[in-house]
């Protein structure tokens, strides 16, 4: 990912939406959920779950309950819709909501996005994105504010799980302002680059040239890409 702009969060997990309070442990439960049990669960979620429920999109089957943290209770469970994508719901908490849902959009078994409320206030607070399709979740879009809006940006641009560009609305905009890159994987910031002019673009940035944590070089940031020593 080369450039920044807005990036705005828009999915809400609903306070009261509620793993299904038939999901109990394996050794009590001896039948799945319900299809009706998932619907008017799920009815609560905002997008980006609504095609789940929509008839074009109804479940091919019951709802699979899943035991995530292998604890003997179920904790979530995931639907396999009529276009081959999957949904899955997870409470992680055991505290009746679920925190997370994340979406295999293209039916290979792999997660595409997620939405998750890592606070437990109901509302989205992080987006997860594989922007690649290779499987890994790459992009994570993080609303500290609860105004809906992404102000943190963390991307592993090699694939390798580790962050690579780490970028901040720091005057809460909708537009990234500053970005920090690991250069060499060594997960220590090599550039801090800087958008002077609020277009989503780098305009300068600070630079560690000898590596030893100390930001000793200053440069100009064209919009073609190429960069000017100063």
């Amino acid at each position: 990912m080369n450039e920044f702009g807005t990036s705005e969060i828009d999915a809400q997990v609903d306070a009261d939406t509620s793993v299904d309070d038939t999901y109990e442990t394996p050794e009590n439960s001896s039948e799945e959920p319900s299809t009706d049990s998932y619907a008017d669960s799920s009815a609560e979620l905002d997008e980006p779950t609504t095609p789940s429920v929509d008839p074009e999109y109804a479940p091919t089957e019951p709802p699979l309950s899943v035991d995530v943290d292998g604890d003997g209770n179920y904790d979530g469970y995931i639907v396999q819709n009529s276009d081959g994508s999957q949904t899955a719901f997870i409470d992680a908490d055991n505290d009746g909501s679920a925190e997370s849902v994340y979406l295999d959009t293209d039916g290979d078994n792999h997660t595409d996005t997620a939405y998750i409320d890592t606070d437990g206030d109901g509302v989205t607070d992080t987006l997860l994105a594989d922007t690649t399709g290779d499987g890994n979740l790459d992009t994570a879009l993080v609303d500290t504010d609860g105004d809906l809006v992404a102000d943190t940006a963390l991307v592993d641009t090699d694939g390798d799980g580790y962050t690579d560009v780490s970028a901040s609305d720091i005057n809460r905009d909708g537009v990234f302002e500053t970005f920090e890159v690991d250069t060499d994987g060594d997960g220590d910031t090599d550039a801090i680059a800087s958008d002077n002019d609020g277009d989503g673009l780098p305009d300068t940035a600070l630079l560690d040239v000898d590596n030893d944590g100390t930001m000793d070089a200053q440069a100009a940031i064209n919009h073609d890409g190429s960069v000017t020593s100063k």
